[in-house]
């Protein structure tokens, strides 16, 4: 091996992101792989893309995309899969493709009719399979998958007090957790189920509007038939696991909660609630500004 050059083992790994130009129901922030979308190059233009990624030295491993997020429509993934795959086998005529990545983006049921219609695992490999069992390829290749919010978005809980009650030209509810805290209702109009969660069992009684307390009209969690709410309520916010606390923000000047794991019926605090401290914790303060005299 010659001085300064690099061994086949040495060499960075690359993937190329294709836009598979598929058109997904869903919301149109999360939608990543239409035409118009930023993500991935065009499907004409991949050949080309690892050409160059191996004439600049690195090592082409394989080929990924996402077509978007929660997504129900099976068929989605099963054009996704069938296009990425004819892709594969064009590249394989001068590349060596290890794998398929076809990203993640799998629906869960965040409203009651979603919980009983939501695909499973197994609905999405019956989707897939075909596309490989008739792909034609010159040698196999990986599938790799991107679950993310089909495993984690059930799995967590947002507790907030209630701080008031206000009866105006609708029942509003006030608590103490803000969109800084949970975005995806003012973002994307996302709808999360929530109850009472001191008064389960309890009929729902009356239509609240509930609201967080940062100084902005958005900061709305949404509009739901609850038992009769009081202050000192805690209302349970419900499958906040995906994209809660990743999306969380100290907007406002809003701490952010601590986090706490329920397991096996324990209990443990695995993130401490912020402090007004942590807003200052990375501040500095030019000495000038502070009266002090400068260096010369």
């Amino acid at each position: 091996m010659s001085q300064g050059s690099v061994s086949e083992d040495e060499r960075v790994r690359v993937a190329v992101r294709v836009n598979p130009e598929i058109s997904v129901r869903t919301h149109p922030k999360i939608a990543t792989a239409l035409k118009t979308s930023k993500f991935g190059i065009p499907a004409e233009e991949v050949f080309a893309a690892c050409s160059y990624v191996e004439r600049r030295g690195l090592a082409l491993c394989g080929i990924h995309c996402h077509v978007g997020s929660q997504i129900f429509e099976l068929s989605v993934f099963r054009e996704a899969a069938e296009k990425m795959l004819r892709i594969a086998s064009h590249l394989q005529q001068k590349f060596e493709i290890d794998f398929v990545d076809l990203g993640g983006g799998l629906g869960i049921g965040y409203t009651p009719s979603e919980k009983k219609n939501a695909p499973t695992p197994k609905d999405l490999a019956h989707a897939f399979m075909p596309a490989f069992k008739s792909a034609r390829l010159k040698e196999p290749v990986k599938l790799i998958l991107e679950p993310g919010r089909s495993i984690v978005g059930n799995a967590s809980i947002l507790l907030t007090k209630v701080q008031a009650v206000k009866r105006a030209a609708k029942n509003f509810v006030a608590v103490d957790a803000g969109f800084n805290i949970l975005v995806r209702p003012a973002m994307y109009g996302a709808y999360h189920e929530i109850l009472v969660a001191n008064k389960i069992g309890v009929e729902p009684a009356e239509e609240y509007t509930i609201v967080g307390p940062l100084c902005e009209s958005g900061d709305i969690f949404g509009e739901r038939r609850l038992p009769p709410v009081e202050r000192g309520d805690i209302l349970a916010i419900l499958d906040v696991g995906a994209y809660g606390f990743s999306m969380s923000s100290q907007y406002n000047m809003r701490p952010r909660c601590a986090e706490v794991l329920v397991s096996n019926g324990r209990a443990e605090l695995v993130r401490e609630r912020e402090t007004f401290g942590d807003f200052l914790r990375h501040q500095i303060i030019p000495p000038r500004l502070l009266g002090f005299p400068c260096e010369t």
